[in-house]
């Protein structure tokens, strides 16, 4: 891999909860998964009585990845599409 590119996704792994999902000599994809808030659906479930259980569990199921692509340039230039 690139140097500046490793330098740029370390930065970004160090500071955040990123995983390196696949990488070439040229690219790297990160991936997080998205955190479910399950005190404020055992709120919203006793709120309403239970029927937002429904809801809670669709969304933990179904939790899904964010992805993050990163690549240089031949020139060196590092896109990052967040």
């Amino acid at each position: 891999m690139n140097e500046n590119l490793n330098q740029y996704v370390q930065n970004i792994l160090v500071s955040s909860n990123w995983n390196i999902v696949s990488q070439t000599d040229s690219s790297v994809i990160l991936g997080r998964s998205k955190k479910v808030s399950h005190i404020m659906h055992f709120i919203l479930s006793i709120l309403t009585g239970g029927l937002w259980l429904i809801i809670w569990i669709l969304m933990f199921v179904r939790k899904s990845e964010q992805r993050r692509s990163i690549s240089i340039s031949s020139d060196g230039k590092i896109s990052d599409s967040k």
